[in-house]
């Protein structure tokens, strides 16, 4: 026992000499609020990817004869890989078969019974489809076994205590595996406060629309540039935001683009852990981006008179797919990639490759990853979906 008492101390011993080593190694420049995270993993610049990876075009998702497509606001994939399209214009779901046939639309514009006035994003659990109709403030469900309306879940104020959510508005939500939704809710009247740190709380709420939780999560809001005399807001595209998306098991991954940093919970909430990598951030030329992206001259001397940062954000995207892998993009001095980088769960980097800018990676599950595009000859969106081959590096 004595033996195995003194190899534990020179093996704990050996290991802090490790961390430390590593902490203070220059060559990481890891900031001091991340180094004091809990389950710390850090991916070093020398990291090899294990994996090289492959994708192979092999179905499409868009307009045909049958069915003229406006804009793609969301999308979601079934359990049997269909896929079903939020149209913003049309306020209606076009849904398709695995081999991108079409079939039907469901929903319409109207404040009906399965009907939209602002449909905004989907989600999907076993055979339901959630879809946020923003507008009207609440979800529509529908069977997929039936592609029928089902029911709707409100999120109206009178489900919520007004004293922690007096003047929130629902703007996002998440499906759970129990069937609750994880609701992200935006206080109307945050613009303009000032000294304080602004924040988006997440509330779970339950198939009738009641909130049965206390704040589970928050995130930042995202930078935005104003000159309240002149009452002009903008938020600019080199601006840091919140990411936030949820894997297997309902785990809450997130994210403040600022940094190549992904923090995870557990579905109470509850930290577990952290994955960073020291990404060397794009630097970011103003008086370039400035006359490229503002015709007004008044926004463009906002923006141009701002305390504006020297880079660009270290990260773009984020997701998760079935197997519990990070799927992340990084912003480069390439107008026109970004760099992508795959990531198990215990922060092994997988594989990385770059892709155009203009293919928006919307999902990845069953071994495909679903992109948002735009067709060269027509000029129209469509969703595209990639088989992913990934095997082992020499």
């Amino acid at each position: 026992n004595m033996m195995v008492r003194k190899n534990l101390i020179l093996f704990t011993v050996v290991c802090c000499f490790f961390i430390a080593g590593c902490s203070s190694d220059p060559q990481l420049k890891i900031p001091d609020h991340i180094k004091k995270l809990e389950n710390l993993t850090v991916i070093s610049p020398n990291t090899e990817a294990s994996y090289s990876i492959n994708f192979t075009r092999d179905a499409v998702f868009g307009e045909s004869d049958e069915v003229v497509l406006g804009e793609i606001t969301d999308m979601a994939v079934g359990n049997s890989g269909g896929v079903f399209i939020a149209d913003g214009d049309q306020n209606a779901i076009h849904s398709y078969k695995a081999n991108g046939q079409y079939i039907q639309k469901m929903g319409q514009e109207g404040k009906g019974p399965g009907e939209f006035t602002g449909l905004h994003s989907l989600d999907h659990q076993g055979d339901r489809l959630y879809a946020f109709d923003e507008g009207q403030r609440r979800i529509s469900v529908f069977d997929l076994s039936s592609l029928s309306f089902s029911t709707v879940i409100p999120l109206s104020q009178e489900n919520r205590d007004a004293d922690n959510l007096p003047n929130a508005i629902p703007s996002g939500f998440h499906v759970r595996s129990d069937g609750t939704l994880l609701v992200q809710f935006n206080d109307t009247f945050a613009r303009g406060k000032e000294d304080t740190q602004q924040y988006t709380p997440y509330y779970l709420v339950d198939q009738e629309g009641k909130v049965i939780s206390d704040k589970i999560h928050e995130t930042k809001l995202a930078d935005e540039i104003g000159d309240s005399d002149r009452m002009v807001f903008v938020r600019p595209p080199y601006g840091r935001q919140s990411l936030l998306t949820t894997g297997p098991a309902d785990n809450i991954y997130s994210s403040w683009t600022e940094n190549f940093l992904i923090k995870k919970y557990n579905s109470n909430g509850e930290y577990q852990q952290a994955i960073y990598y020291p990404y060397e951030k794009a630097p970011l030329n103003i008086s370039e981006l400035v006359n490229e992206q503002y015709d007004s001259k008044m926004v463009r001397d906002v923006v141009r008179n701002a305390d504006n940062p020297s880079t660009w954000p270290a990260m773009n995207t984020m997701t998760v797919d079935d197997e519990r892998r990070l799927w992340i993009s990084t912003i480069t001095d390439n107008k026109d990639t970004y760099q992508w980088w795959v990531i198990s769960s215990k922060g092994d980097l997988l594989a990385k490759f770059s892709w155009p800018r203009s293919r928006s990676l919307e999902e990845v599950t069953n071994g495909n990853v679903y992109t948002r595009e735009t067709d060269e000859q027509t000029g129209l969106e469509q969703i595209v979906r990639y088989s992913v081959d990934m095997s082992e590096t020499d």
